[in-house]
């Protein structure tokens, strides 16, 4: 339990409340419990009005919608202004609430709704105000002396062997950090969670561990995907999945979800970018050859168009070809020689590497869809890794290692950056802003408010039999 203390001397020698009541008015603030009455502005209701939308998680001073918006913490508004008188005690602030008007009569900014609150409303939001911005907040996971992060890992599956690297990897690091004095005199704990026979699985206990209210966040978890039940836990117990090790088909828009390695689709753009500048009939235009079923299905000409659109510079325009079967495949292999993308199962690469081989036409492939070309072959191939050649020369524990290193260090850094009073917004403001993040293994890493991932793809030319090996950078991002 997290002891609650005010941080106003108007208050001083009043009874601490419950942490329930306190919780209770942090979802009143937040908008996750409905008020008794709606809030209205200008005589109009407001339903859905909730104090968050404009004083923001921490009721910081801010600005919103082009509007200053002052803040809303209780060591603030006991404390005079520049344009106002201090708020002298629970009265002064309700009536505020209830009319309009700061002390002194100075009316409240145009946008702020009137509140008419009872008697438990009230307790609860003033309770939740003392707290607010606050080492005193309750935060799932945080003591005032430890934060616990929660993981998700194969433990006895077919990646157990995957699974037990992580968890070694994040236990070791999370141990030399609390030799060193922990992060603002807190010490790390890990909680682990097996993740189960599939995606789904892993899902549903990366939820649960969410919502058991022991963790901060979840770091380094194994999660192919997670599901519509996740993410709503994540916001709905304000929490975060930071360093995720699984590689997702696609790159839904999540700002608690921080991966560590792009999506096959953020890959598909890169690779289909890159190959025109590798190879020159792919200036006339690339096809993609892409597999219809499994995580692959989720592909779609949209993606095609982004990786058109990254390629747009070297004169390359993308045609999308869904493959169902070998079949399928042998029937767009029987046109004229195109330069391509294989978006296949390694058998049907083979196909594809062998006919383009002796067609003498060059190929794009993802490592993490096809796996590495063998040795023999002829075609001029460019390979995309979700991960620079540092990682990728890795094999087995240790490159799982290597990548449960580079998690830590993301959310270390960012609840170095977010400071000692803790909360997600800080850990996902530092995110925003966490740019070339250099970790022990030698990865570097680089998040953004549009960048959810934190490694770049690399890529691996090869050339016939000659095993040449240049790595080029990604492009440029467009603007």
């Amino acid at each position: 339990m997290v002891s609650i203390a005010f941080a106003s001397a108007a208050i001083a020698g009043a009874a601490a409340p419950s942490e329930a009541l306190v919780l209770e008015g942090r979802a009143l603030y937040r908008g996750e419990r409905p008020w008794r009455e709606a809030p209205t502005l200008q005589g109009v209701p407001l339903p859905g009005a909730a104090c968050v939308q404009c004083h923001g998680m921490r009721g910081e001073a801010r600005s919103e919608g082009g509007v200053a918006v002052p803040s809303i913490r209780w060591q603030q508004l006991a404390q005079a202004g520049l344009q106002r008188p201090a708020y002298r005690g629970d009265a002064e602030l309700l009536r505020a609430l209830a009319q309009g008007h700061a002390p002194g009569g100075r009316p409240l900014a145009a946008p702020m709704p009137r509140y008419t609150l009872d008697a438990q409303e009230s307790r609860a939001l003033l309770a939740w105000l003392r707290v607010l911005g606050t080492e005193a907040a309750p935060v799932p996971g945080v003591t005032a002396d430890r934060v616990v992060l929660g993981t998700v890992l194969d433990l006895d599956g077919p990646q157990a062997g995957a699974g037990a690297a992580v968890r070694a990897a994040l236990e070791r690091g999370i141990a030399q950090i609390n030799r060193a004095g922990g992060l603002f005199g807190r010490r790390l704990a890990l909680e682990v969670a097996a993740a189960g026979p599939d995606a789904a699985s892993a899902s549903a206990a990366a939820a649960a561990l969410v919502g058991s209210g022991r963790v901060f966040l979840l770091v380094g978890a194994q999660l192919p995907e997670p599901d519509a039940a996740l993410r709503e836990a994540l916001q709905g117990h304000d929490s975060a999945l930071v360093g995720a090790l699984g590689q997702p088909t696609t790159a839904a828009p999540d700002r608690r979800i921080a991966w560590l390695l792009p999506s096959v689709a953020q890959q598909l753009v890169q690779l289909s970018a890159a190959l025109p500048r590798h190879c020159p009939a792919a200036r006339e235009g690339v096809r993609v050859l892409a597999w219809r079923h499994g995580a692959l299905a989720a592909l779609s000409a949209a993606d095609a168009g982004a990786a058109d659109a990254g390629a747009a510079d070297a004169g390359a325009g993308i045609t999308w070809q869904p493959i169902g079967d070998a079949a399928a495949l042998q029937q767009a292999l029987a046109g004229p020689p195109r330069p391509s993308v294989a978006l296949l199962p390694p058998a049907l690469v083979a196909t594809v590497r062998d006919t383009l081989g002796r067609q003498g036409s060059c190929l794009g492939t993802l490592a993490v869809v096809s796996g590495a070309p063998p040795a023999d072959t002829t075609a001029p191939e460019l390979v995309g890794l979700p991960m620079p050649a540092v990682a990728a020369s890795g094999s087995g524990s240790a490159l799982w290692s290597l990548l449960a290193e580079g998690a830590l260090a993301t959310v270390a850094e960012a609840l170095a950056r977010a400071g000692r009073t803790l909360d997600i917004e800080g850990v996902l403001r530092a995110l925003d802003r966490l740019d070339g993040l250099a970790t022990p293994g030698g990865l570097r890493l680089a998040f953004g408010p549009q960048r959810r991932h934190g490694l770049e793809p690399a890529w691996i030319w090869k050339e016939g039999l000659s095993h040449d090996i240049a790595i080029t950078p990604p492009p440029a991002p467009r603007p």
